[in-house]
């Protein structure tokens, strides 16, 4: 289970460099199989 406070579009802040690329990425592998739940 992975939980974050940020929407996918800012995990670039969460890296000291702020790549996207690399953010862009790791979402790409976590959710290729995952339910994704979100609160509203």
């Amino acid at each position: 289970m992975v939980t974050s406070n940020l929407p996918f579009g800012r995990w670039g802040q969460a890296f000291s460099d702020g790549d996207d690329v690399v953010a862009a990425a790791i979402i790409d592998r976590l959710v290729h199989h995952a339910e994704v739940l979100t609160q509203q």
